[in-house]
């Protein structure tokens, strides 16, 4: 087993707060040390940082919902929509017949 030196391994440290924060990484180390069997490496600490928390799911407002139905409504989603109904019907072996608008 190779020693490294304490200051390397602060130098690392430094690098992995910079890159995930401070608190992720100070959670890598504790995760490290209790799954180990001997001090952790580097990359072993590395591989322990926590996945990053995403925002909870937000209820979309009145007015997104308007404008994702005007999007859905537009030109240019029918289109998309008629060219997905007529891909899926010759998948199917079937006749497609564009929609009326």
């Amino acid at each position: 087993m190779v020693k490294i030196d304490p200051e390397t391994y602060m130098e690392e440290f430094t690098v992995l707060a910079e890159e995930v924060g401070r608190e992720r990484t100070e959670q890598a180390v504790t995760n490290a040390i209790r799954m180990c069997r001997y001090p952790p490496t580097i990359a072993e600490i590395r591989n322990c940082v926590p996945a990053k928390k995403q925002p909870a799911w937000k209820t979309p407002t009145e007015d997104e919902m308007a404008e994702a139905e005007d999007a859905r409504k537009s030109p240019e989603a029918q289109t998309f929509f008629d060219l997905l109904r007529k891909i899926k019907t010759e998948k199917r072996g079937g006749e497609w017949k564009q929609a009326t608008k």
